[in-house]
């Protein structure tokens, strides 16, 4: 049979887990399956605290068993899961690397903590790594339909020039894409990434002018957003707090909705058959509710102990300069009432989320088209078990980010084995 060619964009825990599994069952059979990774900087850079996201010194919130082949289940060939769990599991990793800041019986004896962000990166490149991929390191400024396949155009990172490499079955789009920013700015503050204004992405790379910010004496910290990276930021601002700074949240919800281990929640994320049985809305509000606009039980732990941290009812509808006070935003807010408010404070970070159908702009124009006409409602409620979506005529596209109908855990950490398995499993 003829090699099968994939091309996954973004080198993080999906591209990795598609590796892994792509390695494991190229073991079995004659059926090849080869994957390119395309990556703009390094195998794991939204998590190693280098390049934005995260300091990289958070601790990841899914359980460390959740790795890369969870659930482990012989979905497309019998023993590849027992494979996957000898050659790429979160303590085949650990049982391999000494650098690690605890070796694997250090770690049980701990309780067997999470990892923190920038082990779970090392984590992804071991992966990569051990299935004998090198990824390409570049920004994909397109990708084009050639002969009935994918081709793809980008620019190597090291150099700036241009390249293309063609004959893709698929294509893989991952990652949460940009910072939206999806608070107005007003006024002469016209960008994101001033000494007072961050979103939630860049405010990973900015936490020694932030620090410096803080040094000036009592500031006043304002923090837009309900999810987890609002929850995450808050938590750093408290961890480097000396007691003299003000935190507050802006949320249109009455609180933050708090993700713990439970079983029956839990449960959802392995059984297919209860998932397929609930209808459209019930599994939008159950990934929603434990996916999206929630903030794990650590974290809450953390925001639940600091004296000096409020959550302030209301949607934000602009930030702006505060008259007459140089240093100084304004966050006006209000509420379905009519009611407005506003907030002063020296930094504010409008963590209201990512552009998770970043991906769009690279897609021929007739494509583009194409899946407007559809809606991105209808596009992710007609989305295929493979997690492709339903476009007649063009190669696969799978977008797994988008995946909360077909299952609630391949858009997240909670079933990357299983999100593999769903899209490999119509290329063998």
């Amino acid at each position: 049979m003829p090699e099968k060619n994939i091309a996954v964009i973004g080198g993080g825990p999906k591209a990795a887990a598609l590796c892994a599994k792509a390695d494991c069952l190229n073991r079995f059979g004659d059926n090849k399956i080869r994957i390119e990774i395309f990556e703009k900087a390094q195998i794991g850079a939204a998590w190693n605290g280098r390049n934005g996201y995260t300091d990289g010194e958070q601790r990841l919130c899914t359980p460390a068993e959740r790795d890369l082949g969870f659930p482990y289940v012989d979905g497309i060939e019998p023993g590849v899961s027992a494979l996957m769990k000898q050659e790429y599991s979160w303590d085949a990793f650990q049982m391999t690397e000494p650098a690690l800041q605890d070796n694997y019986s250090t770690w049980v004896s701990r309780g067997r903590k999470s990892p923190i962000h920038r082990e779970f990166a090392n984590y992804l490149d071991y992966a990569v790594k051990t299935a004998g991929i090198t990824p390409i390191i570049g920004e994909v400024t397109s990708v084009e339909w050639a002969d009935g396949r994918w081709k793809v155009n980008y620019t190597e990172t090291a150099s700036g020039d241009a390249y293309d490499v063609e004959g893709f079955d698929g294509i893989v789009f991952t990652g949460p894409g940009p910072a939206q920013g999806k608070v107005p700015k007003a006024g002469k503050l016209v960008h994101v990434g001033s000494d007072r204004l961050y979103n939630g992405e860049d405010f990973w790379d900015n936490l020694s002018r932030v620090r410096a910010q803080l040094s000036r004496g009592s500031r006043k910290v304002l923090i837009v957003g309900g999810g987890g990276t609002t929850a995450a930021i808050a938590a750093w601002f408290i961890r480097s707090n000396n007691g003299h700074h003000s935190i507050a949240m802006i949320n249109n919800s009455a609180t933050l909705f708090t993700r713990t281990v439970n079983f029956f929640e839990s449960v959802m994320f392995d059984n297919e058959n209860a998932w397929l049985a609930l209808s459209f809305a019930d599994r939008r509000k159950f990934t929603d509710r434990l996916n999206r606009g929630v903030v794990w039980e650590n974290i809450t732990d953390i925001l639940t102990d600091a004296k000096d941290l409020v959550l302030v009812p209301g949607r934000a509808n602009q930030v702006s300069l505060a008259p007459g006070k140089a240093k100084r935003l304004v966050v006006e807010y209000g509420n379905e009432l009519g009611l407005s408010h506003k907030h002063e404070a020296d930094i504010v970070v409008d963590a209201t989320g990512f552009d998770g159908w970043w991906f769009e702009r690279l897609l021929p124009a007739a494509l583009q088209g194409q899946m407007q006409a559809e809606t991105r409602l209808g596009l992710e409620e007609g989305m295929k078990s493979d997690l492709s979506f339903d476009l007649p005529g063009w190669p696969k596209i799978h977008a797994p980010m988008h995946s909360q109908i077909v299952a609630p855990g391949y858009m997240s950490l909670m079933a990357l084995g299983g999100m593999a398995d769903a899209i490999l499993r119509n290329y063998r």
